[in-house]
């Protein structure tokens, strides 16, 4: 069984609780060289990523797992399911995977979102 490092579960706790309630500071995860799929709609940059973000409704985020995984010498892969709820209404299931880039402290290079619910909702 693989230990998952501090700072993966450090990161990953800070991330939802900024994305749940002061998502107007998302854009502190991201770099102009950023890439983000979420549901399959792609978007590229700090700033598209944060307006995106902002934009969605307001989430309460529940963490049911996160594997993670050394990449070389300059970054972590994480990968967190769990469930998502949008506005207080039924909770839709989530996969996420983040490619954490180390060069000039800790960031998101890229970010891959699939809500995994059938008919899910936002």
């Amino acid at each position: 069984m693989t230990q998952i490092p501090d700072s993966a579960i450090t990161f990953i706790k800070e991330y939802y609780e900024i994305y749940d309630k002061n998502r107007q500071d998302i854009y502190k995860y991201y770099r102009e060289t950023s890439t983000m799929v979420w549901n399959g709609d792609s978007k590229q940059g700090l700033q598209a990523i944060a307006q995106f973000l902002i934009a969605l409704p307001k989430t309460s985020h529940n963490i049911e797992t996160i594997d993670s995984h050394p990449v070389q010498t300059t970054g972590l892969l994480l990968h967190v399911t769990g469930t998502v709820s949008y506005r207080g209404a039924v909770a839709n299931a989530f996969s996420q995977s983040f490619m954490i880039g180390s060069d000039m402290g800790h960031f998101i290079a890229y970010d891959n979102f699939r809500l995994t619910t059938d008919k899910a909702s936002y």
